[in-house]
């Protein structure tokens, strides 16, 4: 799954660490399955860079756009901001924006 190479990619990154491995477990059979993952230090760039951008929208109070893939995608369900995405639809919004939105309903 592309999230599990995302946060793998990250340890590599910070750990220096050339290689990782990805293990699934099969829950039915219980058959374990190994990816060997080289580091790809572009993707880690990259997901850095996202990462700073989350950050620094989160410091001038700014709720971040949703994922694309609201509510389907499997994250949404036990996400503790769920109702916050619902409420302040598809876009970025200001937190002080989305506090005087909320008031109003």
């Amino acid at each position: 799954k592309a999230e599990n190479v995302n946060q793998l990619q990250l340890y590599l990154h910070f750990f220096k660490i050339p290689k990782g491995i990805l293990l699934y477990v099969n829950k039915d059979t219980l058959e374990l399955k190994e990816f060997l993952v080289n580091y790809n230090p572009t993707l880690a760039q990259a997901l850095l860079k996202d990462l700073a951008i989350l950050k620094s929208k989160l410091n001038a109070n700014i709720i971040p756009q949703r994922l694309p893939e609201y509510p389907e995608n499997w994250q949404c369900q036990y996400c503790q901001f769920k109702e916050i995405c619902s409420m302040a639809g598809g876009g970025e919004m200001n937190w002080d924006d989305f506090k005087k939105k909320i008031e109003t309903q």
